[in-house]
């Protein structure tokens, strides 16, 4: 009788010890889940973090865009004026006026009176 009581405390001491590498591993397993579960939840907060910061530079570098735009607009207007006066410029007539306003010239045809102070 003494050797079925050795082999039922054997059994039951494997048993337990089964039980409770069983228990470790569960709360091994759980420990690893908990883990994931924070790794993932800190790497999503993380992304969208980033995807904020993104956001925020993309709109910082569209409204340089339209400041740098408005830039071009206005020196391709004052260009276009420029070049609408080189044009002015080179016209006999823009050269009759300036000859005659400012280098008091007259055309061949006309008189001219002075008067005396």
């Amino acid at each position: 009788m003494i050797y079925d009581i050795e082999k039922i405390n054997i059994i039951l001491h494997v048993r337990g010890d089964i039980n409770i590498r069983g228990i470790q591993m569960k709360k091994k397993h759980k420990r690893i889940r908990n883990s994931v579960i924070v790794l993932t939840i800190v790497a999503i907060s993380g992304l969208f973090i980033y995807g904020q910061q993104v956001k925020v530079i993309t709109k910082n570098i569209e409204r340089q865009i339209e400041v740098e735009q408005a830039a071009i607009d206005e020196k391709n207007e004052k260009l276009t004026e420029l070049q609408a006066q080189i044009e002015a410029i080179d016209s006999p007539e823009y050269i009759k006026k300036i000859a005659m306003e400012e280098l008091g010239m007259v055309e061949e045809d006309t008189i001219v009176f002075k008067v005396k102070e």
